[in-house]
């Protein structure tokens, strides 16, 4: 499993800055998919398939997953 954790967080550090860039993505992080898989959630302010689509449903063997969280502010 520390093998797979260090593979996601090398995939997640290579692709984050890009993926931050799109306006709605609100974070990037490591956590347990829908799937029951580790991967990345993609988190966005507002759901969107055309947005959605813009992400792979995988990369370099990691499963990643777009989720709604709202936008996120500082208080």
């Amino acid at each position: 499993m520390q093998d797979q954790l260090t593979k996601i967080r090398k995939v997640k550090e290579k692709h984050e800055s890009q993926w931050m860039a799109i306006s709605q993505v609100q974070a990037v992080g490591i956590g347990i998919l829908k799937n029951g898989e580790t991967g990345i959630l993609i988190s966005v302010d507002q759901f969107d398939a055309n947005l959605a689509s813009r992400f792979p449903l995988e990369i370099e063997g990691v499963f990643l997953e777009v989720v709604e969280s709202g936008t996120f502010r500082v208080l």
